[in-house]
């Protein structure tokens, strides 16, 4: 069985919406989902990079282009870098200002 990040990882973003059809191997997940797997994540202490921002309009799910990214401070411990960055994309997607909050959907990347 083939992996888009690893056992682990999958099982916890696979409760989005999978984007192979825009060519992405990750999924695209709603604000809660987003919320609930950046705590297991953060059991896991493994970091999240970034977050790309898309929105489902018209029966179609597409990227709007909004983002974050972070890389690991020098010397910084991963378990360190686990709670930041996670600490920053619950900020991100707690905070993410929309007109339409039910079509917006966040697509975590983890590093691993």
């Amino acid at each position: 069985m083939e992996f888009v990040w690893s056992r682990n990882v999958d099982k916890i973003l696979q409760r989005g919406i999978f984007l192979r059809d825009l060519g992405i191997k990750n999924w695209a997940l709603s604000k809660d989902d987003a919320l609930k797997a950046l705590s297991e994540l953060m059991i896991a202490k493994i970091p999240v990079i970034g977050c790309d921002v898309c929105e489902f309009e018209n029966g179609i799910i597409q990227l709007n282009y909004d983002n974050w990214y972070c890389e690991p401070k020098k010397d910084e411990l991963k378990s360190d870098f686990a709670s930041r960055t996670i600490e920053m994309a619950s900020s991100y997607i707690e905070n993410y200002k929309s007109n339409t909050p039910k079509s917006i959907f966040f697509i975590l990347v983890p590093e691993v």
